[in-house]
């Protein structure tokens, strides 16, 4: 896996987090964050082809959930896997976001490759 360039910052302050992404071949991405300091971890993986939907399973580990895992399908062309894996890692730091917002409660912003992001979610 190598790393990806992903920064969070919760109420302003600076959080240490290691992001991994992995292509397994041309149809499967695999993301993983690690945010030592709240004790989450995030592992994303994208599966899709030029002519399927894509799949995105979330797993929530250290979140304190019921169910930590999470499952989305986006219809054919909205995230596509294999010509824009980019938008992977951007799909990944929308959920973090979302799930270090729920964890904290505080204001969290990620920047994804020397862009700030804090509304991911939206852009998607």
């Amino acid at each position: 896996m190598s790393p990806a360039a992903l920064e969070l910052t919760h109420d302003g302050q600076s959080a240490a987090s290691s992001t991994r992404e992995l292509a397994a071949g041309p149809y499967t991405v695999v993301i993983a964050t690690a945010i030592p300091e709240l004790a989450l971890r995030l592992h994303s993986t994208y599966i899709g082809s030029e002519s399927s939907d894509s799949i995105v399973v979330h797993l929530e580990l250290g979140a304190s959930k019921d169910r930590p895992l999470a499952e989305r399908r986006y219809p054919h062309g909205d995230l596509p896997v294999v010509h824009a894996r980019h938008r992977c890692l951007l799909e990944h730091a929308a959920h973090l976001q979302q799930l270090v917002t729920d964890l904290t409660g505080a204001r969290v912003a990620i920047d994804v490759a020397g862009e700030a992001d804090e509304d991911a979610a939206e852009a998607l």
